[in-house]
């Protein structure tokens, strides 16, 4: 998991939210099930793959207005300039060492740090 910050543009009016870059499985091995919706699959925590994202409980009732579910999920979030279809909602009160209300997979981050073995700024969670 690694943290950062950034805008959504839309739906709705610009927001500068909290992010979180987390890996397809962090849901399973926290044996958390999103509010609605579904979390990240394997194939889609790579390069490449279609931009996905979990939002959070609160951006969901702030942005999408609590609508219903089916109504949120499959809509475009564009976060940073980059569409995200959202495919689930977190938990209410879920946190990752403080408030995010956008997580995307890690394995889609161009953060060069990634490729840095040496580098020093993730943080892992295990059970």
């Amino acid at each position: 998991m690694t943290y950062s910050g950034g805008t959504i543009s839309a739906p709705g009016e610009p927001e500068h939210v909290e992010a979180r870059l987390i890996s397809a499985d962090l849901f399973s091995v926290l044996e958390l099930a999103p509010a609605y919706g579904r979390g990240f699959q394997s194939d889609e925590d790579r390069p490449g793959a279609a931009p996905v994202a979990i939002i959070s409980y609160g951006l969901w009732q702030r942005r999408f207005h609590s609508i219903p579910t089916g109504a949120a999920l499959g809509q475009k979030l564009v976060f940073d300039g980059r569409a995200y279809e959202v495919v689930g909602v977190a938990p209410p009160g879920f946190q990752l060492s403080g408030a995010a209300d956008v997580y995307t997979p890690i394995g889609q981050s161009t953060d060069p740090r990634l490729q840095n073995r040496g580098a020093r700024f993730l943080r892992v969670l295990g059970v």
